[in-house]
């Protein structure tokens, strides 16, 4: 896991500002969910730290490294969307592994990994649901870490 830093972000479409000056800092293992309306930008926010998207200016440092110029698959970021399932073939804790078993990981620490991931995504998603009225007004996108690599972002 690692701290983000994304100073000053800017994404623009031609003249369109679809992000206009973004800053912020996420700690080592810290939990985040951005809130917003459709269209304000939460989405093109974490597009742009996973390397999806190219930033228009602004800095976006993952642990020590500057990654404006970084390959998505040099970031050791993973994503998770809405649909949770990277392959609907798999249980949801073999996708959670997958990209571990990749990396040759060994089996003990893939099965640690996984269910401490597991123990974290039942507490927040306690949370949610404690939180669901202010949740149906509002989109949200969340980042959390990652079993696999730095960071796990989740988008909508």
């Amino acid at each position: 896991m690692a701290h983000v830093s994304v100073s000053n972000a800017r994404k623009d479409y031609g003249a369109f500002k679809a992000i206009k000056g973004v800053s912020v800092d996420i700690g080592d293992g810290e939990f985040v969910v951005l809130v917003g309306p459709s269209g304000c930008g939460k989405s093109t926010l974490l597009r742009m730290i996973a390397g999806l998207e190219g930033i228009t200016s602004g800095q976006i440092q993952i642990g020590k490294h500057i990654v404006n110029e970084l390959a998505p698959k040099d970031r050791d970021i993973a994503m998770v969307f809405q649909n949770y399932a990277l392959y609907p073939h798999m249980t949801v804790a073999k996708n959670m592994g997958f990209s571990l078993r990749l990396k040759r990981m060994p089996r003990s620490e893939i099965d640690h990994r996984v269910a401490w991931e597991k123990t974290a995504s039942r507490r927040w998603m306690g949370c949610c649901c404690r939180a669901s009225a202010v949740r149906s007004t509002r989109s949200s996108t969340a980042f959390a870490p990652n079993i696999s690599g730095s960071t796990l972002m989740a988008l909508k």
